[in-house]
């Protein structure tokens, strides 16, 4: 399993650093934002964990603050911004984090219900080397913790 975690990190890390461009990723400066502006804006400026975007649409809040889902992974970065300053590794890296706690949740699922060693490391394989989560896991996504958190229920 430490292998398999090992390997999974290192596909999602590859190139941590790359730039914020492409189709697949107007979704993560729309959160890289968020979490930038909550570090420099604090997380009460504009309501209670308020996300606020810096192009606002014309019919909205100009301040940009606006409704989304819960900013959890745009207030855990925002902290991180806050003690290290904004970095693309560090709010990508967490999100890595999470997808690789869903590797190690799959594996412990898999053996819980199963109750087969060898399907369980197969799970977590089959979880760590699947192109989808290897791709969306480098971006920083509300999707990263949810598939792990959705592990993590599936297990408890």
């Amino acid at each position: 399993l430490g292998l398999i975690l090992a390997f999974g990190f290192y596909l999602r890390a590859y190139h941590v650093d790359y730039p914020v461009i492409g189709y697949h990723n107007w979704k993560e400066v729309h959160y890289l934002t968020e979490a930038r502006n909550f570090a420099r804006d604090g997380f009460f400026a504009h309501g209670i964990f308020a996300p606020v975007l810096d192009y606002p649409n014309i019919d909205w809040d100009q301040s940009g603050a606006h409704s989304d889902t819960f900013p959890t992974l745009p207030i855990i970065v925002g902290l991180l911004f806050k003690l290290f300053g904004p970095s693309l590794w560090i709010a990508r890296m967490v999100s890595i984090l999470f997808n690789v706690a869903g590797i190690a949740f799959m594996y412990l699922f898999a053996k819980e219900a199963l109750d087969r060693e060898d399907f369980a490391l197969t799970s977590a394989a089959l979880f760590a080397l699947a192109p989808i989560f290897t791709f969306f896991s480098h971006n920083f996504d509300v999707i990263n913790p949810g598939v792990a958190f959705m592990a993590a229920g599936a297990y408890f």
